[in-house]
């Protein structure tokens, strides 16, 4: 569940640390009622940028196969064991 909470809630790190860490999903941080800030934990941030990074290789993949980059698969698997 999205969990939004007002700027002063920064005031205790600690607890904001901790409903990070127990939901696994990012604080949005409001100020004078916007969207002003988003805080998460280290373990999310890196398993979101890991789920980014995967997705810009199968952009990247589809990319290639549209432009006819392709290659064969044996020599594919040549490369994979050299």
């Amino acid at each position: 569940m999205t969990e939004i909470r007002p700027l002063d809630d920064l005031k205790n790190v600690e607890k904001i640390s901790e409903l990070c860490h127990q939901s696994d999903e990012p604080i949005y941080i409001t100020k004078d009622g916007y969207g002003d800030l988003v805080v998460m934990s280290k373990s999310s941030y890196d398993k979101k940028l890991a789920r980014l990074e995967l997705y810009e290789k199968i952009a990247k993949g589809e990319e290639d196969i549209e432009k006819g980059n392709l290659s064969n698969i044996d020599k594919a698997f040549e490369g994979l064991i050299k």
